[in-house]
């Protein structure tokens, strides 16, 4: 019998660190690819040289030693949390609704259909 799980879960709203379960940068298909000097299709349903592949590998490794180097100190590894869909009901039915922290002013909000109300944590 399935049944809807409700196990808490906790995590931090700030500075959530994924380096340890993010696959690194050597097992990106485009470095598969540069590796093997294959032609391959990107992303966007285009095919793409080894040349073109190892210009942006080259690329995205410079943006990311940038990202490292920055004067905020966060790698892109790091996450802050801003929204959160939550499922009401069960398993056979139910209503979703939404958590999201405004950019704006910071404060987090309940989006439930065309209702939205203020909560605190």
């Amino acid at each position: 019998m399935r049944r809807k799980l409700r196990d808490l879960v906790m995590f931090p709203l700030e500075g959530l660190d994924f380096s340890r379960i993010i696959a690194s940068s050597d097992c990106d298909t485009k470095q598969d690819a540069r590796a093997n000097g294959k032609i391959e299709v990107d992303v966007n349903g285009e095919a793409r040289s080894s040349d073109q592949i190892e210009n942006d590998v080259q690329k995205d490794t410079e943006k990311k030693a940038s990202l490292k180097n920055g004067d905020d100190g966060r790698s892109e590894s790091l996450y802050d949390l801003y929204g959160v869909v939550h499922h009401q009901g069960a398993l056979s039915g139910g209503h979703y609704v939404a958590s999201l922290k405004s950019e704006l002013d910071g404060k987090w909000r309940l989006f439930n259909d065309a209702q939205i109300y203020d909560i605190s944590s």
